[in-house]
């Protein structure tokens, strides 16, 4: 999973942000409510220890609320 969201754009640490938070399979991304993804990409934004945040760009974000979106659809 997380080689599959650095192809999305997101960067190495970005993307073990997101498997750390236990979205480590489609069925684990696909649990999650569009609030909740936002919270979640909200939350990997923040700053982080008075140091700056990451950075999830929006196409990326875009991406990943496509891909969940199609995967409820399957």
């Amino acid at each position: 999973m997380r080689q599959a969201l650095v192809q999305l754009g997101l960067s190495d640490v970005a993307a073990a942000e997101f498997t750390d938070n236990s979205i480590i399979n489609m069925k684990r991304l696909r649990a999650l409510t569009e609030e909740a993804l936002n919270q979640l990409i909200k939350q990997i934004q923040s700053d982080r220890n008075g140091g700056a945040g990451l950075v999830v760009p929006f196409i990326s974000q875009q991406y990943i609320h496509a891909i969940c979106f199609w995967a409820n659809c399957m």
